[in-house]
């Protein structure tokens, strides 16, 4: 399927699948492994008909790797400080992983935006106008962080080049 990596072959599946109107979808990166709890922390909320998408913090369980437990570092001010500030303005950010998203609105805009390497935080800007989004500060999942400092940079570059490319 053309276009857009993971948000071309995110949009292949709701297509193929048909996860369109009301239905949930839930993103987990390949690492990323739920906790039992996910789902009963996440999806009721959206018996409020106006929640877009309910995200959950990224964090890592190889903190025996040095880069791994740098990067977790890094990331916990983004998951423990701003996330929750976003969410409590009605600006969460839809992350990438551990996320569940009700299928309308994704509909409303076509899908993820296939021209961004960061297609989350392109959706979510496209979305908040008329979507309520929300953060869950538990932990429900954990991945893999990266192993060395190339993987570490390469992380970075592309979440900054994504950000960047969003504001133009």
């Amino acid at each position: 399927v053309g276009g857009g990596a993971k948000a071309g072959n995110i949009e292949n599946a709701r297509q193929q699948l048909k996860v369109t109107g009301d239905a949930l979808m839930v993103i987990f990166d390949a690492d990323q492994i739920a906790k039992p709890e996910f789902l009963l922390r996440t999806v009721p909320s959206f018996g409020d008909k106006t929640v877009g998408w309910v995200q959950t913090g990224q964090y890592y369980r190889n903190l025996d790797n040095p880069v791994s437990r740098w990067a977790d570092d890094q990331q916990s001010m983004f998951y423990n400080l701003l996330c929750p500030g976003k969410a409590a303005i009605n600006t969460a950010f839809i992350c990438g992983t551990n996320v569940v998203i009700r299928a309308r609105t994704l509909d409303q805009i076509g899908g993820f935006p296939q021209d961004s390497v960061t297609e989350d935080f392109s959706a979510s800007i496209a979305l908040h106008s008329s979507w309520r989004s929300l953060f869950v500060t538990d932990v429900l999942a954990t991945g893999l962080g990266p192993m060395d400092m190339p993987s570490y940079l390469k992380q970075q570059r592309r979440w900054a080049i994504g950000t960047l490319g969003v504001l133009r």
